[in-house]
């Protein structure tokens, strides 16, 4: 996991390889579940193309506090399950 760039601080974004994202079958703009020591939720956006094959996801600081990990540590990523708000 490295820093977000500048421009996609503050957004809830998450920045994935496509090789990753189409393993498990994220498509961007999809709500996906980050897990560090803590689970938090983004939505995925396609990674940088100097970040493509490099294997890491790209998160600001609110995500990374929110799953209670740090830049350069390892989390878990998968599609999450999201139902529909009702009035």
């Amino acid at each position: 996991m490295v820093e977000a760039q500048q421009d996609d601080a503050y957004k809830g974004v998450a920045r994935l390889d496509s090789e990753i994202m189409r393993s498990l079958d994220i498509k961007k703009g999809d709500v996906i579940l980050i897990k560090g020591n803590r689970a938090t939720v983004a939505i995925a956006d396609r990674a940088y193309p100097a970040d493509v094959g490099e294997g890491i996801i790209r998160i600001d600081g609110i995500l990374r506090k929110n799953a209670k990990a740090g830049i350069g540590d390892v989390v878990e990523i998968s599609k999450a399950d999201v139902k529909e708000a009702k009035k």
